[in-house]
C-alpha cells in the first residue's frame, strides 16, 4: 500500500474510532441530549475540532452539568472559553419555583467562575438546533478586542 492510501486509511480508523466512542457516550444520555450531543457534534464538525474538549455530565464543584465546552483559540493558548450546555428536558427539570430558583443560583456559581452558561428546552433542542449552532459560535469567536466598550466615556 503506498503512504498516500496507508495514511487515508488511518485517517478513516481513526474517524470511525471517534464516531463509535461518541454513539457509546450517547447511550448514558436523556433522549433531549442524545440530540443536543449530535448538535454540538455537528457543531463541531463543521467550525473545525481543533483546540475543542467537551466532557458529558461533568463534575464542576458540587454540581453536574449536561455539556462542558472547553476552546483554546490557536493563535492565543492562554484564553480559555468554558461554555456550559444544559438541557432542561420535562423528565428531571419540572421548573418548579424551587428548581428555578437552584437553577439561578447554579448559574450565578458558573458566572462568578468565568463559564458561559447555555440553557435551552426539550422543544428548543428539538426544534431549533440550529440556535445552539449561533449561540456557541457567538461565544466561541467573539473577541472583545474588537470593540472599544469604553468608547463614550
Amino acid at each position: 500500500m503506498d503512504p498516500l492510501e496507508k495514511r487515508k486509511q488511518q485517517f478513516i480508523e481513526y474517524k470511525n474510532y471517534e464516531v463509535q466512542r461518541a454513539f457509546m457516550l450517547m447511550e448514558k444520555l436523556t433522549p433531549i441530549e442524545q440530540i443536543m450531543f449530535l448538535n454540538i457534534l455537528d457543531l463541531l464538525s463543521q467550525i473545525g475540532h481543533q483546540n475543542y474538549m467537551i466532557r458529558l455530565q461533568e463534575k464542576i464543584d458540587r454540581y453536574t452539568v449536561d455539556f462542558l465546552l472547553i476552546y483554546r483559540p490557536v493563535a492565543n493558548q492562554s484564553i480559555e472559553k468554558k461554555i456550559i450546555i444544559e438541557c432542561d428536558g420535562h423528565d428531571y427539570h419540572e421548573r418548579t419555583k424551587e428548581q428555578a430558583a437552584h437553577d439561578k443560583k447554579r448559574d450565578r456559581f458558573f458566572t462568578m467562575n468565568n463559564y458561559t452558561v447555555l440553557r435551552y428546552t426539550g422543544s428548543e433542542i428539538v426544534n431549533n438546533g440550529n440556535q445552539v449552532f449561533d449561540d456557541v459560535s457567538e461565544i466561541i469567536f467573539y473577541d472583545p478586542s474588537l470593540y472599544n466598550l469604553d468608547q463614550g466615556r
